[in-house]
């Protein structure tokens, strides 16, 4: 076994070894999911705070698993050389990563797509109106983000009207 780590309310066990990792229930010692397929190795494993989420790491990588069904959620690549530990933030947002490459990187966790995606939209510059760009001397052809789509898209037409200029978003490729 490399790693033994129980959930934060103590209702489930993780546990981690070079042919496979395991989910338990600690009361009745019951196999509850396995992380990944059969072999494959498994380095130290940590639940997030929430109990959501499995975090583990093998060779450069870290990974994030799903913690009731055992599968895989993410893989976090940006080592050079193989992780030595891992930890997460007591809120659970946070994954950090320490490297025999001598560095530590820090990473987001999400606790769903949907916040992953709220996250990349408020991270997302705000549309620049066309004399704003020109101003900046960039391209007078916008890019937005169009909320009746729901995305970015690469085309649009500007609307001028009452002295407001607005952009008409159409579905891009």
């Amino acid at each position: 076994w490399r790693g033994l780590v129980f959930s934060a309310d103590g209702a489930r066990l993780v546990t981690s070894s070079r042919g496979s990792g395991q989910v338990w229930d600690a009361n009745s010692g019951k196999l509850l999911a396995t992380l990944g397929e059969a072999g494959q190795s498994i380095g130290s494993a940590r639940f997030t705070p929430d109990g959501r989420r499995i975090v583990s790491h093998e060779g450069n990588n870290a990974r994030i698993w799903d913690a009731q069904t055992g599968q895989l959620v993410a893989v976090l690549a940006g080592h050079s050389h193989t992780i030595r530990g891992l930890a997460i933030s007591p809120t659970g947002d946070r994954l950090a990563t320490a490297s025999t490459d001598k560095s530590v990187r820090l990473w987001p966790l999400y606790a769903s797509t949907d916040a992953l995606l709220l996250q990349a939209k408020q991270a997302a510059p705000r549309c620049l109106s066309r004399a704003e760009r020109e101003a900046a001397n960039l391209s007078g052809e916008l890019p937005c983000w169009c909320g009746e789509l729901d995305k970015w898209v690469a085309g649009g037409a500007s609307q001028a009207g009452a002295g407001v200029q607005s952009r008409a978003c159409k579905a891009g490729p």
